[in-house]
């Protein structure tokens, strides 16, 4: 079973405890600071039995979703947080 987990930039940033669908119904779920969006995480034995009858896992992808609209002060302090930081430093072409 996959899914992808919209989590906020606070959540990803600080961390914190997620709820999560399962097949069973919901669970908690520590999501670590610093997680990044496309992060996969697993929970083990929350997915189908297999036809060997052990439960399979559940598979989490991380999405970082930013709130509807502008945010002046959010934006702000972005750009000010990572004004030095450059994820594609690394790559040429």
């Amino acid at each position: 079973v996959r899914l992808d987990l919209p989590i906020t930039l606070k959540e990803a940033v600080a961390g914190g405890e997620v709820r999560v669908p399962t097949v069973d119904g919901a669970v908690m779920m520590k999501i670590k600071p610093g997680s990044q969006s496309g992060q996969q995480m697993r929970l083990k034995g929350k997915g189908f039995h297999g036809k060997n009858g052990v439960r399979g896992d559940q598979i989490i992808e991380l999405q970082i979703r930013l709130p509807e609209g502008g945010d002046a002060a959010l934006t702000q302090f972005v750009e000010g947080w990572s004004a030095n930081y450059d994820p594609r430093a690394g790559l040429t072409g």
